[in-house]
């Protein structure tokens, strides 16, 4: 009976029952980012963390690659020289993160909201950002940004860009 008490808290165990996916994630990282919000340099790659409220988290340097990130909140999050090659990131709060070198590359950030991130060095390229909002964000401080794809897309300046729509979109 005394050991009921020693149970992880609900929020853990359910980030760590719902961030498996096919590929090995290391359970290890997932505790530490649950417990802690932080797992700066952890192989998160694979991992299935949408729709999870992880504001602020501290992820310099994750390996997020292939990553499900749909829905998922990183307002204010730390992710300095994370690669985020083929992330899921359909919806997501970035608003305010800090993703200066960050590697992009194949993301999908339809209606993702960057407004105010900090993209100093970041490679964006090759992704959908349709619908996202980059409003505030110094688009010339990526370090490269090129080959994405931009429809109803909130430029830094507010203007809409519409470049790449597919017909009736």
């Amino acid at each position: 009976m005394k050991n009921l008490y020693k149970i992880a808290p609900l929020g853990i165990l359910t980030l760590l029952l719902t961030a498996t996916s096919a590929s090995a994630v290391d359970p290890a990282a997932l505790t530490r980012l649950a417990a802690d919000n932080a797992c700066e340099h952890c192989d998160l790659s694979g991992a299935d963390l949408s729709n999870k409220m992880l504001k602020g988290a501290g992820l310099n340097g994750a390996n997020l690659t292939n990553a499900n990130l749909n829905g998922i909140n990183l307002e204010g999050a730390h992710l300095v020289g994370a690669d985020l090659t083929g992330a899921k990131m359909v919806g997501a709060k970035l608003s305010n993160a800090n993703l200066s070198n960050a590697k992009l590359v194949s993301v999908d950030l339809t209606d993702a909201d960057l407004s105010s991130a900090d993209v100093n060095g970041t490679i964006l390229i090759k992704s959908d950002v349709t619908g996202a909002s980059f409003l505030e964000v110094v688009l010339g401080n990526f370090g490269q940004y090129a080959s994405n794809t931009e429809c109803r897309t909130t430029r830094p300046n507010g203007s809409l860009s519409n470049q790449n729509c597919r017909p009736n979109e």
